[in-house]
């Protein structure tokens, strides 16, 4: 999907969790289509498997080349990567081992937030499930470059992260974040969602 059509996707799937927000609210939640990148070339299967190949072609190309590599700061992720349930969360981070990074994966329930701060404060790289989306505030955000939204994953009643409203609505205050949102029309530092 291009990205005006996912932007107008993500309008909708707002407004049909949010009726009581008024249009101007509704407005200004609204992700603006100049921060979502176009991924419709993508040809191969939306898996975990591929997601490392995914983001390695579609966020290399959007870094601006005078910018210096994402996050050198420990607890300064370049990259949180946002899905619907904890068993997807795991698979994903599995496929994301990196040798120079540490994935801090924001999902489990018996590591307490405490503990949870004090790890994610030597990681590159968060995969945060949507229960969790909280979490991520422990995370200095001020290093993010992508936000990549696992809408392709679907639960045993065949919806994604935009189709319930317990999942969407978390994800939407966490796109909306005043240290996240104006970069995503910024020239500096910006910020780019990928759907994947």
């Amino acid at each position: 999907m291009s990205s005006h059509l996912l932007a107008d996707y993500m309008a909708q799937r707002n407004k049909r969790h949010n009726g009581q927000m008024s249009p101007l609210e509704l407005l200004d939640t609204r992700i603006p289509e100049i921060a979502i990148v176009d991924t419709s070339e993508w040809k191969q299967e939306r898996i975990a498997q591929n997601l490392p190949s995914f983001l390695e072609q579609f966020t290399h190309r959007i870094r601006p080349s005078n910018q210096v590599p994402a996050s050198e700061s420990p607890g300064a992720p370049h990259t949180l990567v946002l899905t619907a349930a904890a068993l997807r969360a795991a698979e994903l981070a599995r496929e994301l081992k990196l040798k120079d990074a540490v994935v801090a994966k924001l999902f489990a329930k018996h590591i307490k937030l405490k503990d949870a701060i004090n790890y994610v404060k030597k990681t590159r790289f968060a995969i945060v499930q949507q229960h969790h989306y909280g979490r991520a505030c422990a995370l200095i955000l001020n290093r993010l470059e992508h936000v990549v939204i696992d809408c392709t994953f679907l639960d045993p009643k065949k919806r994604s992260i935009f189709d319930m409203k317990d999942t969407q609505q978390p994800l939407m205050q966490l796109l909306n974040r005043g240290d996240i949102k104006p970069r995503y029309t910024s020239a500096q530092v910006p910020v780019k969602i990928i759907f994947y």
